[in-house]
């Protein structure tokens, strides 16, 4: 598996372009389907085997962050395998209270983990959005919710600001097609 870490200058760039958000057609779609559900299911459960989230995670740079993600954040990039097919994968990690800083995360990164966002290039999901597939988590492994809907398949919010993305890619850390930013994978 090949892993590839956000720098914190690209972050902030990411920060700095990612506080514009839109709504498009294709943000009203339908997510928290038991579909979505499932799959994002079979996701966590890749993600804890590859230790990205549960407990023994790698860790990458912490950052200052901005809402909606969190105050300090830290970015992985990878390759993960979800029902025997492999796909690209953005692992966030969103960090807070407000006013906690990289320091305080760095020292003790569970203590203020607040939510897991990731982006997983889903083949064949949604052609709209580039075939990402996002989900949020909180850090036990539960779904965040928005209402009475998990937080997983084509998010409205997500699509909403990441459509804003520069290259096409749904990505704002890169202006560069996924596996080319990830080191050509």
């Amino acid at each position: 598996m090949k892993l590839r870490f956000i720098s914190a200058i690209a972050a902030t760039a990411a920060i700095a372009v990612g506080g514009v958000y839109a709504t498009t057609a294709v943000g009203q779609a339908q997510f928290g389907t038991d579909d979505d559900v499932a799959f994002a299911n079979e996701l966590w459960a890749s993600l804890e085997a590859a230790h990205f989230v549960g407990h023994g995670v790698i860790h990458g740079t912490f950052y200052e962050g901005a809402e909606p993600h969190g105050f300090v954040l830290e970015t992985l990039f990878a390759d993960i395998t979800v029902d025997g097919v492999t796909a690209p994968a953005v692992i966030k990690r969103n960090y807070g209270p407000a006013g906690v800083s990289v320091e305080e995360v760095s020292n003790d990164p569970s203590a203020h983990l607040a939510a897991i966002t990731v982006m997983y290039q889903r083949p064949g999901f949604n052609a709209d959005t580039n075939d990402w597939f996002w989900v949020k988590w909180l850090p036990d492994g539960n779904f965040d919710m928005a209402g009475e809907t998990q937080m997983a398949g084509n998010v409205g919010g997500c699509i909403g600001c990441h459509g804003n993305a520069p290259g096409d890619d749904w990505i704002f850390v890169t202006d560069r097609p996924m596996h080319e930013a990830m080191g050509g994978m």
